[in-house]
C-alpha cells in the first residue's frame, strides 16, 4: 500500500515538475484533456511534454522575426486506430495547406495590385491555389507530429487528435512550385 501511494505521489510530482514552463492555461488544458479521457500511446511522450513541443514550435522564430513553423491540428473518429490517425494527420495537413495558401494568395494579390492594379490575375491564382490545396496537403513533406493522443468513445470507436508542424519556408516553396506547375510558369 505504501509503495503504491509513494509511486502515485512520485508520478504526480514528476508531472508537476515537468509542467513547469507552461502557462496556467496550458496546464488547465492538459488536465481537462486527461479528465475527458485523452491518453497517449505507450512509450510516447506525456501530454505535458507534447504540449512543450507545441509551445517551442510556436516560439521558434527565423532571423527575420517570422515564425519558423506552421502548425495544424486535426481530429478524426472511427473504429480502426491507424485509419483514424491517418485521417487526423491529413486534416492537420489540410489546415497547414490552407494557412500557406492564404499567405501566398495574400502576397500574390498584393503584388499584382502593386504591379498593374488588375485583380483578375490574383483571382486566377487564388482559384488555382484553391484547387491545388488537396494535392499540396497530400504531398506535404517534412512534417513532424508534435502531439498525438486518443480516447476511447465506446462501442469500438476511437477519436484521435494530432498537432502537426512543418517548416514554413519549405511549405511555401513546395506550394509555389506546385503553383508554377499548375499555372504553366515553368
Amino acid at each position: 500500500m505504501k509503495k503504491t501511494f509513494f509511486l502515485i505521489v512520485s508520478m504526480v510530482m514528476c508531472i508537476s515538475i515537468s509542467a513547469q514552463g507552461l502557462s496556467k492555461d496550458a496546464k488547465k488544458q492538459i488536465k481537462m484533456m486527461q479528465k475527458e479521457g485523452w491518453v497517449v500511446n505507450p512509450g510516447s511522450l506525456s501530454l505535458t511534454e507534447q504540449y512543450k513541443k507545441i509551445y517551442a514550435a510556436n516560439n521558434d522564430f527565423n532571423e527575420d522575426g517570422s515564425l519558423r513553423w506552421i502548425i495544424g491540428q486535426g481530429k478524426s473518429t472511427g473504429t480502426a486506430y491507424n485509419s483514424v490517425r491517418k485521417a487526423a494527420i491529413t486534416a492537420a495537413k489540410v489546415e497547414i495547406a490552407s494557412s500557406i495558401q492564404e499567405e501566398i494568395a495574400g502576397s500574390t494579390d498584393q503584388g499584382m495590385a502593386n504591379e498593374d492594379g488588375a485583380p483578375e490575375g490574383g483571382t486566377s491564382i487564388e482559384r488555382t491555389l484553391s484547387g491545388a490545396k488537396t494535392k499540396f496537403a497530400q504531398s506535404l513533406a517534412n512534417t513532424e507530429v508534435l502531439m498525438e493522443c486518443h480516447r476511447d468513445l465506446g462501442r469500438g470507436r476511437v477519436e484521435v487528435q494530432v498537432t502537426v508542424a512543418c517548416k514554413r519556408e519549405a511549405a511555401r516553396k513546395q506550394l509555389k512550385d506546385l503553383l508554377n506547375e499548375k499555372m504553366g510558369w515553368k
